[in-house]
């Protein structure tokens, strides 16, 4: 059994070896996070077993060769009280390339000698069987005499036979490169994650399916794509979504998008703000698809649960929203994204549903879905069940007045504005702007002692305040229309990075002698494609020393007559998504 490859794992590592079974258990189970080309596997047996019964797992009527027994076990002293398991998994790749011959592994666990054997196998239509021999490898987790551990991968055959489709067969350079630095570090990890495995309330094979002929039919839409967004992400989103509940239905959104007109019109589309209220239930519909629902995030469960007793729900929460505004924290024990998913859980829980959670395999970190399928309730408990959602959601109001949520639905719900209000500071006048950056960046200058000297060395990079300082220094109403703005004071001074840099809640008067290489031949940090001189240089016209920098060596114009037209290609405005 040829040692093909092996690591060490760090000194004083306290996790093995149950982090090495741990980390296994990933590959076994999961082996598409690492193998980007699978969807996943599909586990159809799985037991414990005796030692000298391991030859009889391949198949029916099929045993393992001798020499692969005795390189799965490495002794004949085997006994019955020898502790192994095996699974048997099939791979699901993300695109077909087998046809109806699968390929499949048979996974033997060696608990006592810490060892985990992989025995490929393909099966074709008709049930036959063909072990490939030429593929088993094994993952051992070593201890040295010297008390060292070690990762090493072994193989059954010459690595000149191993035979290679990047799929169910990765290449050995692969396993010993990328498979194995990752089982080390998932065994030397002690984290615990707060949600559920991706997709486990769906089979994979089904969905991998579902998800390719998903894929197929909207590819061309993404090489036209009008919208802002990245079209990958939705490939992978909208369309993963689409995969877990495929329904024909209507989709209703407060804002019409350009991608509407690339849809026939067989597709309802409806621009419309939904506020919840009597108007706005759906007592014909299956499901409530809330994907990326924002304010409407906490309603759609309540919506679905006074729709009909059969209307389910789906809602992929983003934002954090509460009823009536933006949702407040409650316990700092849990990350927030958690306590609004436990949060959005306990809507569902109260307005009568028996709730599943479930993660969506797309390219995002808020990819936790809530599913409604069932109700915690039976149909003759509907007023009960009523009258606890009614008094949940005003529970929920502790800053609404008393007469003002007198109704099941409260008051206050806001739903978004039709047209999008640009509230980054970037909509707020110029003379407006300058005027806080000339007043905040006087002060920081005034902090420090002039000494009358010019020259770039003894350039005034003024002193530092914190925010509230900076606050303290501007009039009522400034500070009034700031507040109108995400961010406000903070954003406003991070927009004009030319001038000042944040950090740590404070505020200083940027030195862009930071950016020149610290030594001959070292790289300059890049200025982006088309960028350069198309701005005037605020320290060339409001320090009273001027710029630290020469002209040829300052990213922004000196004067007029080193401005130049930008060539950079105009930003598109962000949309919600």
């Amino acid at each position: 059994m040829p040692k093909l490859f092996e690591i060490k794992y760090p000194e004083g590592c306290k996790t093995i070896p149950e982090g090495f079974w741990s980390a296994v258990d990933v590959w076994i189970k999961k082996p598409h996070v690492v193998n980007k080309r699978l969807c996943g596997v599909k586990e159809t047996e799985s037991r414990h077993l005796a030692g000298e019964a391991l030859s009889l797992v391949l198949g029916d009527n099929e045993e393992l060769p001798d020499d692969v027994l005795n390189f799965i076990i490495t002794s004949s002293a085997i006994t019955r009280k020898h502790t192994l398991s095996y699974h048997i998994r099939t791979f699901i790749p993300k695109v077909n390339i087998y046809g109806t011959h699968l390929r499949k592994e048979v996974v033997v666990k060696d608990f006592d000698r810490q060892q985990v054997t992989f025995l490929p196998f393909e099966e074709d239509e008709k049930g036959k069987v063909t072990l490939k021999k030429c593929n088993i490898y094994q993952i051992q987790l070593h201890l040295t005499n010297f008390m060292q551990w070690l990762l090493e991968l072994h193989v059954f055959t010459a690595d000149t036979e191993w035979h290679c489709d990047g799929v169910a067969y990765p290449r050995l350079s692969w396993l010993s490169t990328e498979l194995l630095p990752k089982l080390l570090r998932w065994s030397t990890e002690c984290r615990s994650g707060d949600f559920t495995s991706t997709l486990s309330l769906l089979p994979v094979e089904k969905y991998s399916l579902t998800y390719q002929q998903l894929k197929d039919k909207y590819k061309a839409m993404v090489k036209v794509w009008p919208e802002v967004t990245d079209p990958e992400k939705f490939v992978y989103e909208d369309v993963a979504i689409a995969t877990y509940l495929l329904h024909p239905g209507k989709g209703i959104d407060v804002r019409k998008r350009k991608i509407w007109d690339m849809y026939d019109s067989n597709t309802l589309l409806e621009e419309q703000a939904i506020t919840p209220s009597e108007s706005f239930l759906f007592p014909d519909t299956d499901w409530l698809i809330g994907n990326h629902s924002d304010e409407l995030t906490p309603w759609i469960p309540v919506i679905a649960a006074r729709s009909s007793y059969s209307c389910r729900y789906f809602v992929l929460p983003c934002c954090f929203f509460d009823f009536f505004g933006k949702y407040q924290r409650r316990h700092s024990q849990k990350s927030q994204y958690k306590e609004y998913i436990d949060f959005i859980a306990d809507v569902s829980r109260v307005s009568g549903f028996d709730t599943q959670v479930d993660c969506l395999r797309i390219p995002s970190t808020k990819r936790v879905c809530l599913v409604g399928r069932l109700r915690n309730y039976q149909t003759s408990d509907e007023a009960q069940a009523e009258d606890r959602r009614a008094r949940y959601i005003q529970s929920r109001v502790s800053e609404v007045e008393t007469d003002a949520v007198s109704s099941s639905w409260g008051a206050g719900f806001q739903p978004r504005e039709k047209v999008e209000v640009v509230r980054n500071c970037g909509a707020l006048s110029r003379d407006f702007v300058d005027g806080v950056v000339l007043r905040v960046a006087n002060a920081l200058l005034g902090m420090t002692v002039d000494d009358g000297q010019s020259s770039s060395s003894n350039w005034n990079t003024g002193g530092s305040l914190s925010l509230g300082d900076v606050a303290s220094l501007l009039r009522q109403d400034t500070l009034q229309q700031l507040k109108k703005e995400c961010g406000g004071l903070q954003t406003l001074l991070k927009n004009n990075h030319q001038v000042f840099q944040v950090e740590g809640g404070r505020v200083h008067i940027r030195d862009w002698r930071d950016r020149r290489p610290p030594r001959s031949g070292a790289k300059k940090r890049p200025v982006a494609p088309g960028a350069l001189k198309t701005r005037p240089c605020w320290f060339h016209s409001h320090h009273p020393q001027g710029c630290p920098l020469l002209a040829q060596d300052c990213t922004f114009a000196h004067g007029g007559d080193d401005l130049r037209p930008s060539t950079r290609p105009q930003k598109k405005s962000k949309r919600d998504v």
